[in-house]
C-alpha cells in the first residue's frame, strides 16, 4: 500500500508500468477520480495526454472535468511535448507567484500578487 500526501510543499511524480492487462489504466482512473473527489480544482490540476487510441481520458474530456487543464486524446508526440511545455510554464509561473507571495506579508502584498495573475493560496 502506497500513501501520497498532497498539499503545499509536496510534489508527486510516479511511473506506472506493467504488462498489458495488469490494471495500469484502472489505477490511473481511480487516482484521477478519487483525487478530483477529495480536492477542488484550485488545489489539483490534471494535464492528461493519451498517446494511445484516446480511450483512457475520453470520458474526462466529454464530462468537462473542472480539474483538467488539458485533456488530449489520440495525441501525437509533438502535441504531447507542447502540453508538457505548457505545464512547465504554468509551474514556473506558480513558483514565481509563491515566491512573491511569501516575500510580502501585508494585505496589499496579496492584492499585488492577485493583480500579477497569481491564484490565492488555499486555506
Amino acid at each position: 500500500l502506497q500513501y501520497m500526501t498532497l498539499g503545499e510543499g509536496t510534489s508527486q511524480h510516479a511511473l506506472i508500468a506493467g504488462k498489458t492487462g495488469s490494471g495500469k489504466s484502472s489505477l490511473l482512473n481511480a487516482l484521477i477520480v478519487n483525487t478530483a473527489l477529495w480536492y477542488s480544482p484550485d488545489e489539483v490540476e490534471f494535464w492528461l495526454v493519451d498517446f494511445k487510441k484516446g480511450v483512457e481520458f475520453k470520458a474526462y474530456a466529454a464530462s468537462g472535468l473542472p480539474h483538467a487543464r488539458a485533456v488530449a486524446v489520440e495525441s501525437d508526440r509533438e502535441f504531447g511535448l507542447s502540453v508538457l511545455q505548457g505545464l512547465m510554464t504554468s509551474c514556473a509561473a506558480a513558483a514565481s507567484c509563491t515566491a512573491r507571495r511569501t516575500s510580502r506579508t501585508s494585505p496589499t502584498g496579496a492584492r499585488s500578487a492577485a493583480r500579477n495573475g497569481c491564484r490565492a493560496a488555499s486555506s
